[in-house]
């Protein structure tokens, strides 16, 4: 039954190995439909709490207050993974995990990052890190006795 699965259902090391030898456009667009985009991010799974001592450090997560392992995760704009990693200690930033192992794409295909990616720019050619925006700035003293003057003139 197995077999018959593992045909059946894309898996991700398959799928990886198919992208990193595309050459034509037509055959890109296939696998990164939409803008040749990959996004790319690590999770955290939680794990059963690990009985030695030392292993219970090295897997809690601080963040989740749980004991978890990291996986960097690559998909298309469709949500299809296309490139996966092996479970990582939780304390290791994740660039670190994607200097140590990262995917191979066309030089079509742009790789979309979040903040936990920064200096990717420098390193590697065909990626973007998503900046956050800014908040609104503070408005001084002045600004909020306007607004509050405009407010109670509406209201009349």
């Amino acid at each position: 039954m197995e077999p018959l699965i593992r045909n059946c259902l894309p898996i991700p090391k398959k799928i990886y190995n198919i992208t990193k030898r595309l050459k034509t456009p037509q055959e890109v667009e296939e696998y990164f439909p939409a803008g040749f985009l990959s996004f790319i991010d690590c999770t955290e799974q939680q794990i059963p709490r690990p009985t030695d001592n030392k292993r219970k450090k090295i897997f809690y997560s601080g963040k989740k207050k749980k004991h978890t392992v990291k996986t960097q995760l690559m998909v298309n704009n469709r949500g299809f993974i296309i490139h996966k990693t092996g479970h990582k200690k939780v304390r290791r930033h994740d660039y670190s995990i994607y200097k140590e192992n990262h995917p191979l794409t066309p030089k079509q295909v742009l790789n979309v990052f979040d903040l936990g990616y920064l200096g990717v720019e420098k390193d590697f050619q065909n990626s973007y890190r998503h900046y956050r925006i800014e908040r609104r700035e503070k408005k001084s003293c002045h600004k909020k006795k306007k607004n509050i003057t405009k407010v109670t003139l509406e209201k009349e």
